[in-house]
């Protein structure tokens, strides 16, 4: 059990049960663990909160709107909402930092949107 197991899931429980394995396995965590442990736990809670958003907003009528930490949480968090419905997705990046993202079928040529999604940066992490 090593670091990399944590970084290869995004949903929330998993994420936990392996960190609970991984400590259980008397290896001794560093300060850089801990501080990716973090970043890790702050992107999958990125996930979850556009996740909600979009879903509150559905069926598509208006775009949901949500804060995430950084860029790479909010790209992330797109990538696995749409992967976790089999869907495509696309995205636009406005000048102050907001991230536009949208999803629509695979076999949609039309390229109809289903949920429409506005990310803002509230702030750059460090890692």
């Amino acid at each position: 059990m090593s670091m990399q197991c944590l970084r290869d899931t995004t949903d929330a429980r998993e994420f936990e049960t392996r960190l609970t394995a991984l400590r259980h396995t008397g290896r001794k965590l560093d300060a850089i663990d801990l501080a990716e442990i973090k970043a890790m736990r702050n992107c999958i809670d990125d996930c979850d909160t556009v996740r909600r958003a979009i879903d509150a907003s559905l069926p598509y009528e208006t775009h949901a709107v949500a804060e995430v930490a950084s860029m790479e949480n909010a790209i992330a968090a797109i990538v696995q909402y749409a992967r976790s419905r089999g869907e495509d997705y696309d995205t636009a990046e406005e000048n102050d930092g907001i991230i536009l993202a949208w999803g629509y079928p695979l076999s949609d040529e039309s390229e109809n949107i289903l949920w429409y999604v506005r990310l803002r940066v509230i702030k750059e992490t460090d890692l």
